[in-house]
């Protein structure tokens, strides 16, 4: 009867000696780590604090000098470009700090080619196939629906790119909206084709005949220059133990974003740093919470002034970020009132 007890408390006396160790094994690691990462594939997308706590993990990566390399092994992703673009950022940045990155993919499309192509390298299955669909976007019309339900929309617009209300009114979009789509994804694909071609060194042209033939096999992929090799995982871990010297030590990359963020929080001697706040708003804006019968994330002033007011009067905070994913809708009150919460505190929040 003595025994469980005594036993629970030296478990629990040695439970931070224990971490502390296997702590500091990790950082003495040897530089034949190599980081195994799969992204995508999954029946969620991965929301708000998932994605901050990846790119914390991205950014930590980037300044170890102790990792050899980083595998990643792209599956369907679920992210916005936007998104994908931050990723590709970080990618991009931890191979300009001299660690080697690689990307290998079963199958291809525009994201994945988007994200891939920040890598050192870039294979491919040699079953893989490169689809590429370019820039669109679906939209839907239900005023002749409607309609034949003998059912009428009163909806008032402020001009005629305000285009919220035609999706209930009418068949097909009006000359504006069909303009206002038509340069978004004009813009949105010139981007892409900038970006990839860039870091694949590459002509514009090439990117664009790319996406004219597609679909494209893995062969031809390589031979156009959109990826490095055809070759299956087991031939690119081969390449990994030339290239460190050694066979090549796999660890999960979820393991080493963990163990990053509990290096974070303990109580190391160390210069307080900056402190950024990252408010995440999602969802249609709206003027207020009760505006609209209905449940789910919104963006309204109600809800979103007093967070932001205790955040400007902590003195640990040393800056706010509002991170926005939202539709659109109607910032005629949110805006004015965010202004308002920045200019009564301290001139240095303007």
């Amino acid at each position: 009867m003595i025994r469980i007890p005594v036993l629970l408390i030296l478990t629990l006396l040695t439970s931070p000696l224990r971490i502390l160790v296997t702590l500091r094994l990790w950082l003495v690691r040897r530089k034949n780590t190599v980081l195994v990462w799969t992204i995508g594939g999954g029946r969620k997308p991965l929301d708000a604090k998932g994605f901050v706590r990846l790119i914390s993990a991205l950014d930590a990566l980037e300044g170890d000098p102790k990792v050899g390399g980083l595998r990643i092994e792209i599956r369907a992703l679920q992210l916005g470009l936007a998104q994908i673009y931050t990723l590709r950022d970080r990618i991009a940045a931890i191979v300009a700090s001299g660690t080697f990155v690689e990307v290998h993919l079963n199958s291809m499309s525009d994201r994945s080619l988007l994200l891939a192509s920040a890598a050192s390298r870039v294979t491919m299955c040699p079953a893989g196939e490169l689809m590429l669909s370019g820039s669109a976007r679906p939209v839907r019309f239900y005023g002749q629906g409607l309609e034949g339900l003998d059912i009428s929309v009163d909806l008032e617009s402020a001009g005629a790119y305000k285009s919220f209300g035609e999706a209930y009114t009418r068949s097909l979009p009006t000359i504006q909206n069909r303009s206002a789509m038509d340069h978004l994804l004009h813009d949105i694909h010139g981007q892409w084709v900038a970006t990839v071609a860039a870091a694949r060194g590459l002509e514009a042209a090439i990117i664009e005949a790319a996406l004219a033939a597609s679909p494209l096999s893995a062969e031809q992929a390589r031979d156009a220059g959109l990826i490095d090799a055809v070759a299956y995982a087991d031939e690119d871990w081969t390449l990994w133990d030339e290239r460190l010297g050694r066979e090549a030590s796999q660890v999960d990359f979820a393991v080493y974003a963990g163990r990053t963020r509990l290096l974070a929080r303990l109580p190391w001697p160390r210069r307080r740093r900056k402190t950024v706040a990252v408010l995440h708003l999602n969802g249609p804006v709206v003027e207020q919470r009760g505006q609209f019968p209905r449940s789910g994330s919104m963006i309204a002033s109600d809800d979103v002034v007093p967070v932001l007011d205790q955040l400007l009067e902590q003195d640990a905070v040393d800056a706010v970020v509002l991170a926005v994913n939202s539709p659109g809708g109607s910032p005629a009150t949110l805006s004015p009132a965010v202004w308002r919460c920045s200019v009564r505190q301290s001139p240095s929040w303007r």
